[in-house]
């Protein structure tokens, strides 16, 4: 705010200052309040003229602080949006939706998924995909989800290792096991292959691909609470290493899974859990039929925008 005698005259048509954010002159008087978005920031008295949108996920927080009292640490720009990570997991993004929608896929200034510009796809194309529209529905969310890139996941307490994927056919896993016994007798591959003919050689991944971590509950029961006090997404990038191709592949197929189907429910206040029996057409009470098939589609469709990009 002005100070007395340490004041100067700028220009009116520039009514940008404290971090950037608009001055609302016309409404409260000149340099009162400034506009952040999710609430207004009183200058004269140091305060919100109102509580943090998401104070329920820091009761230990007064919810008229901003950043949790650190401002050069930490940043919160509106708190409405998808933040990817880094370029990889915005690349993902993209990769699962069809060539024309991943155009209105664009960051703001603060690295979040521009909201006005996915609007407008959806206002602009003549239809659109259900991965687009579940990308929608995220971003018009007042919870922030974080989509990480990398091989580790963290909680509160701890920070876990998903593991090497591996993407490779039935022979090749068995060779691997018993590779050594077989050149110790003096054998080969070759001679492996011709022993074990009902091995089969078309390719598949096997390891642990993504994990979604909740701010406030746990949805898979055991691997803990989100560090950040937002929805995260960890998408494994080893698959990278595996395969370049197909790794990239499954790894936006991943991020379709995890994203579209456990966030979105979620957020949809539906059951976000696999249950302990993963089915597309059983109706056990142990099986969450409604999200298998929903990641079930997610991830057919995130292949298949896939292959339309030129990689």
């Amino acid at each position: 705010m002005l100070l007395v005698d340490r004041a100067w005259q700028s220009t009116t048509t520039y009514k940008y200052g404290f971090n950037g954010k608009e001055n609302v002159d016309d409404v409260y008087g000149n340099d009162v309040a400034i506009d952040f978005g999710a609430r207004i920031y009183d200058a004269r008295i140091g305060k919100w003229l109102s509580v943090d949108m998401l104070y329920n996920q820091y009761p230990c927080i007064s919810p008229f602080v901003f950043c949790l009292n650190n401002p050069i640490i930490f940043k919160d720009p509106n708190g409405k949006q998808v933040h990817p990570m880094s370029d990889e997991a915005l690349e993902i993004i993209k990769y699962g939706l069809t060539p024309e929608e991943s155009k209105y896929i664009t960051l703001d200034e603060y690295g979040f998924i521009d909201k006005a510009m996915i609007e407008k796809g959806s206002a602009e194309l003549t239809s659109v995909g259900g991965n687009f529209s579940a990308l929608l529905t995220i971003v018009k969310d007042e919870r922030i989800l974080e989509i990480y890139v990398q091989q580790t996941f963290e909680t509160q307490s701890k920070t876990t290792d998903m593991g090497q994927a591996r993407y490779e056919s039935e022979l090749d896993a068995m060779w691997e096991i018993e590779k050594q016994v077989w050149e110790d007798a003096g054998k080969t591959k070759e001679d492996y292959i011709a022993a074990h003919p009902y091995y089969s050689t078309e390719k598949s991944w096997s390891g642990i691909f993504g994990i979604t971590i909740m701010p406030d509950i746990d949805p898979t029961e055991y691997y803990g609470i989100s560090k950040s006090g937002n929805i995260e997404v960890y998408i494994n990038d080893s698959p990278l290493k595996a395969d370049a191709g197909e790794g990239l592949k499954k790894m936006t197929s991943t991020n379709a899974h995890e994203a579209y189907g456990h966030v979105l429910f979620a957020f949809l206040g539906k059951n976000a859990n696999h249950g302990s029996k993963k089915s597309l057409t059983s109706d056990s009470e142990e099986n969450n039929k409604e999200l298998e098939i929903q990641i079930y589609d997610r991830e057919q469709e995130a292949e298949k925008n896939y292959d339309l990009h030129d990689q």
